[in-house]
């Protein structure tokens, strides 16, 4: 009898931790969810991404790595960086209740980081929101 009792548990518990895990990140009541992904590639591979929300730090990205963070409804300043290198890309999120979105991260490739660091000084020097080694782009429909 006790036997049957412990197998009901293990099964239950199994079958919920199997319907979360499926379900993927859950929202959390009103706010919204950001999925940060480092697109893979060698190029800055010896160096993470950086990114920033408001301010804080949220995630620190290798090449082809992701990471799923929760967002405040409204505008979200999202900031990528790398700390080797100088000046960073910024992007406002204006994130609705409820929402899913992804930015997908790579490699900075402006005319002014074909010149290397001394290109990216300049562009870091100018005040530039969209300057430093990586570059964001929302992906839409996910």
């Amino acid at each position: 009898m006790t036997a049957v009792v412990l197998l009901t548990l293990i099964l239950t518990a199994a079958g919920l931790v199997l319907s979360c895990a499926s379900a993927g990140p859950s929202l959390a009541a009103g706010g919204a969810k950001l999925t940060l992904t480092r697109v893979s590639g060698l190029q800055y591979a010896g160096v993470p991404a950086t990114v920033k929300i408001n301010g804080k730090e949220v995630a620190s990205l290798w090449s082809g790595s992701s990471s799923t963070v929760d967002l405040t409804p409204g505008a979200n300043v999202i900031t990528v960086d790398a700390s080797t290198y100088p000046g960073s890309w910024t992007h406002t999120l204006n994130a609705k209740p409820g929402a899913r979105y992804t930015i997908e991260i790579s490699p900075h490739s402006s005319g002014t980081a074909m010149l290397g660091l001394v290109g990216m000084a300049i562009e870091a020097s100018s005040k530039s929101k969209q300057g430093g080694a990586f570059q964001m782009r929302v992906v839409p429909g996910r």
